[in-house]
This record gives structure tokens, sequence and C-alpha cells, in this order.
């Protein structure tokens, strides 16, 4: 066994592998605390002056605490205990003796304690302060990369031009930037709707921005589209412009004439968005009373906006070109789009001409959606498939509109706010609503709506094709008024009210024609009346010969009629309907209904 070192009883032993002094001398020792203790109780309670350090490796002592009774260590012994030790080691060849600091408890050492501490505390005082400086200014970059981390996320970065032109559209301060950046980056709020939860939002179109279109400040295109943000559906209808209505204010051409000359009579179009607003707005209670219906907003396009809504969406959209002459449509009145020269015309109109479309769906450019929009056989041009002008236009006019939405939703353009506010840096002077700045998040659902809603899905209105309006003259104008009279607009009220708020089933109104082929009388009226109670125009009609079935149900519409057809298969225990011809209809039946029920064995 190997024999240990010891001065005056004390054993000391090399550091341990991986323990450094603190002088970094690897001469170090460690001291036996017990036997240190033990050699220090021997001395006297005489208070003891702090040793001089002695040249000895970095000894490593955790000293236990005295106990109050133990007296305090002779001088004179500490001494000899000093310079015993100091001696063995320097024979032992260490170079440095150094008392540890727990071994310090004179006066002196309490003094010098002290100052450390008080040192100590000041430096770590100091580092806290420095430390809470660098977390505010963390905190300060945080909030200031959030802002723009905001900015960056809605891909928008709000130079003074977007400000200027958005609050030319939208009712805001251009000055005080916060309020529109605060808007964007907000949450979507529901739109104001009416009580049945649509938002009906009135579409003036003018020609204001073409300088050589006569009558370019009246409202050519009007058009209402509905939408309902719950159910996710839509429904667009177009109002005659050559509408004979009264003013309700004094106008150039008096207190009643066409309809279209109202949004200029209040103030629009005058190249001042607060009158254009304020005209808008005005449109907006004319045409509810007009209509019977809850109207919420209302902008103005002119042919810039058209023609950039289209470029915005990918420079392409899709139309369904449904004309009645079997030809399509044609109206050389646009031929100057053709070009100029013989190669340009020959690449644009390969045809001979720049709006001539067959029926069915086309690819088409910005100047040809605005052709489109526009056409209604103008006088002196060749022309065909307009016979009907203005209300053939309002038609095309719902298919360019239906054609923007679906290539939207496709590209993304008109449904995220991020593309769609350069859009509308491009349009501040041509475009204009009655929203306000308060309105940006009302704005973003109507921009998410967009894609929840199926294009095809969207239903059209012909006010004049369902026979609600009638050509008149009036002050020996050719005018259009309600077919119920002028000035009264009762039946167009119930029509809209029907066929905006009505369920599907309502909306089908189907006849439907009850037989009996049982020996039981009456059986004809029983299922008439429990198809009634089932909000269904169900007729009990007679008798008829038997048939191998509880029940027939014939669909004579073409299938055209769903939500009426599952109806009376629910109502008759799941009984499938049967589409046919009217000729097919079984045991000689004749009848003009849209179906045809029997009751069999």
């Amino acid at each position: 066994m190997k024999r240990e070192k010891t001065v005056d009883g004390i054993i000391l032993r090399r550091s341990p592998s991986g323990v450094t002094s603190t002088n970094n001398n690897p001469k170090s020792v460690h001291l036996d605390d017990m036997m240190l203790t033990k050699n220090m109780r021997r001395s006297t309670t005489a208070p003891v002056a702090k040793p001089a350090r002695k040249p000895l490796v970095d000894i490593s002592i955790e000293k236990p605490a005295r106990p109050k009774s133990d007296p305090t260590p002779n001088p004179d012994t500490s001494n000899d205990l000093d310079r015993d030790l100091a001696g063995t080691l320097n024979e032992l060849n260490i170079d440095q003796f150094e008392y540890p600091p727990e071994m310090a408890d004179s006066d002196s050492e309490s003094v010098l304690d002290e100052k450390i501490s008080r040192r100590s505390e000041r430096k770590r005082l100091k580092r806290e302060k420095k430390q809470k400086h660098r977390k505010r200014r963390r905190v300060v970059r945080i909030c200031i990369l959030f802002i723009v981390l905001a900015l960056v996320g809605t891909g928008v970065w709000f130079s003074s031009s977007i400000i200027h032109n958005v609050c030319k559209i939208i009712k805001c301060d251009a000055s005080n930037i916060w309020d529109v950046i605060g808007g964007v980056t907000s949450p979507s709020t529901p739109l104001d709707a009416d009580k049945n939860g649509r938002t009906n939002i009135l579409i003036f179109g003018t020609a204001d921005d073409d300088a050589g279109h006569e009558g370019g400040n009246l409202t050519d295109s009007i058009m209402i589209v509905s939408l309902n943000q719950k159910k996710h559906d839509a429904f667009m209808f177009s109002i005659p412009r050559d509408l004979w209505v009264k003013y309700g204010r004094a106008c150039p051409s008096g207190y009643q004439g066409r309809i279209n000359v109202f949004y200029s009579c209040a103030g629009g179009v005058s190249g001042n968005p607060a009158e254009d607003r304020e005209a808008l707005k005005e449109s907006i209670e004319l045409f509810s009373d007009i209509l019977g219906i809850e109207i919420q907003y209302a902008a103005n396009v002119n042919y810039t906006v058209l023609r950039d809504a289209v470029n915005a969406v990918g420079g392409k959209i899709t139309v369904t070109i449904d004309s009645t002459d079997e030809r399509g449509i044609l109206d050389s009145s646009f031929d100057n789009f053709c070009g100029k020269t013989a190669d340009e015309r020959r690449a644009k109109c390969p045809s001979g001409h720049f709006l001539q479309l067959t029926n069915g769906d086309h690819e088409i450019d910005a100047d040809m959606a605005l052709s489109l929009s526009l056409a209604r056989g103008h006088e002196g041009a060749l022309s065909y498939g307009l016979s009907r002008s203005n209300f053939d236009r309002e038609l095309n006019q719902q298919a360019v509109l239906r054609g923007i939405l679906n290539q939207a939703k496709k590209s993304g353009v008109l449904t995220n706010i991020s593309q769609f506010l350069p859009l509308v840096d491009s349009l501040g002077n041509n475009l204009r609503t009655t929203f306000d700045v308060k309105d940006i998040s009302k704005i973003k659902t109507l921009i998410e709506l967009a894609p929840k809603i199926n294009v095809n899905e969207i239903q059209s209105f012909d006010l004049f094709g369902e026979g609600l309006f009638i050509s008149d003259m009036v002050n020996e104008q050719s005018v259009i008024v309600p077919a119920a009279g002028t000035f009264n607009y009762s039946e167009i009220h119930k029509f809209l009210q029907e066929s905006l708020n009505s369920s599907p089933l309502h909306k089908e109104k189907a006849a439907i024609s009850v037989y009996n082929a049982t020996e039981t009388v009456g059986e004809a009226g029983r299922i008439a009346k429990l198809l009634s109670d089932q909000d269904l125009n169900a007729s009990a009609i007679g008798n008829t010969d038997p048939i191998n079935a509880k029940y027939a149900i014939y669909d004579l519409t073409g299938g055209t009629k769903p939500e009426t057809a599952r109806t009376i298969s629910r109502a008759l225990s799941n009984t499938p309907t049967k589409v046919i011809k009217r000729s097919e209809l079984p045991n000689n039946i004749d009848d003009d209904a849209d179906f045809v029920v029997i009751i069999g064995q």
C-alpha cells in the first residue's frame, strides 16, 4: 500500500483528476479538513491575524462550522502550525501555499469580505440593469418586426400612392395610414345584410373614361348582385336603363325621366370621390324603393375597371354565348379593335369582324370583354343575335361578370387581399364605392366569399323576360315601364322577394296532378292534401285505370325541378321518380302538369 504524506498529522493528497486549482498549478494538494480542524481546536481564543500568503499550491478545504463553545485559536499556536506546514511542504517540493477563503475569520478578513460583497452586489445590479435594457430593446425590435411581418404577410407595401387611391375608392383619410393598415390586418367581419341574410350590391357602369363617348356620365349598365354569406349563393339581375321613374328631386330633365340619368343628377361622375360617394348613397335609396329590397352597398365602375379586372385575373376569361340566333352574335361597330394594318387585322379578326362569336364557350381578352359588355346591335352596324338590344347587352354583361369571378377563383387574385390591393391602386380614378375605412374588414369578407360561391350556380333574372316590364311611350319618348303600370312596382317587389328569399322548392313552382287508380274513394284528395302539407302545389284530378304499384311518380320537366321531385318521393315512401315525355304517360293521361302521381294497389 502506498504511504500517504503528512504534515503534523495532516494528510496531504494530490488533486483528483479533472480538478484544477485556482492558480492553475498542477502541483496541488488537498488537506484533510478534519485533521486541520483538530489542530486549530488546540489553539487559544486570542484573535489571529491573517497569515501571509506562502508558496503552496491551491488547497481546497471545506471548513466545518465552528461550535459556539469552541475557543478562538491561539496566534502563537497558529504561527507554529504555519511554519511547520510550510517547511514540510517545501521538503515535498510544493511551489505555493494559499489559505482558502473559508479559513479567513479575522476582523480584517470580514471587512474585506464585506467590501467584496458590496462590489459584487453593485456589479450584479449593473448587470441586471443592462439585461433589462437589452430586454426592452428586444421587445421593441420584436414589435417592429411583427408589424413588418404583418405587412409582408398580407403582401402589401403601403406606399403613399396606394393609400391615396384606396381613399378615393373608400371613405378614409389618406394622411392616416394606420387606419388603412389596421383595417387590412384586422380579422374579417360580416357584411351588412337584410333580415333574410342577403347582401345586395348596386353596380353602375359608366363610360366617363371614354373621352369620345356621348353621355359618358349616364349609367347605361345597372346591375344588382345579391349574396348570402352563410349559404354561399348568389343572384344577379339587371335593371333597364330606360326605365321611367320619378327622381324625387329636380334634375336637368325634370322631376322624372329615364333611370340612367339619376346618378349624375345626384352629383355622380363628378371626378370628386366624396361627391360620387354621396351620389351612390342617394341612388341606393331610389333603387331600394323601386325594387322593394334593401340595398347595402353601391359601386360605380367604368371601362378601365372592366379592362383592369380582366387583366388582373390573367388577361383571359371564359364566357358563354347563348344567343337566340343560331349563328351567335355579331356587332361590326367594334371592328376598330382589329388594328390598322392588314397583318394586325388578319391576326385579330380572322373572320373579318372583332366581335363575332358563335354560341357556346369562348376565351376572350379584356378588349373583347369590354366590347361584349357594350354590344347591343348599334344602328348602322352589321349585327345579329342582339335583337333585344339593351336586354341582350344586360345578359352579356352578366356573362362577363361570371367569367371574371370564375377566373378570379382560379387565379386567386380577387380572393387574396395582398393581390387585390395592388389592383385597387390602379383603380383609384375609376372605381367608387360606398364603403368606409371601417368597412375594410367587411371588404375582406367579400373577397373571401368569392371562391366559396359556385359561379355556375349563380342565378340570373331577366325582369323583362319575366313580363315585369314592357315598352311604352312617355312624353313622346320610347321608354320602359312596369307591366303593372307606370310607377307601379308592386309585382316587381313580389317577384324579387320570392325569388331572392324563398326556398328552392318554392322557387320551382311545380304543378302536381294526382290520380286515383284504387277502388278506395277519395284517395286522390287524401294524397293531394298530403303533398300540399309539404308546401307543394298538388291537385286531385280524378280516377284512372289500375296500375301494378303502390305509387307511380312521373317527372315531365326533364329533371329541371329536382327539389320538387325529391319532396314528392320522400312524402310517398321514397318512391323513385321517372323522368318521361308527356306522350309517354300511362292510361292515356293527358295532363299539362309538371308532375303526375298515380295511386295504385
